[in-house]
């Protein structure tokens, strides 16, 4: 037996979780708006056009497995 999961707002197709499968899940917060900051960059380049840009959502977390990562708030 199978958990189906519409993707509707965003225009994915169907997905489905099944027992025993692997399965990457994104926790995301669609309704958060956020002015992007040089500081929010995580990566060692410090190359983007987005500094002062409002962004709309934001991933909060993934599940790959029995992995879980949470982003920092």
């Amino acid at each position: 037996e199978s958990l189906q999961v519409a993707g509707r707002e965003t225009n994915l197709p169907e997905a489905r979780l099944q027992e025993g499968q692997p399965a990457i899940i994104s926790l995301y917060q669609p309704d958060v708006e956020k002015v992007y900051e040089q500081k929010d960059l995580r990566s060692k380049c410090n190359n983007t056009p987005f500094p002062g840009v409002e962004l709309k959502g934001k991933v909060i977390g993934t599940i790959y497995g029995q992995h879980h990562i949470i982003n920092p708030a």
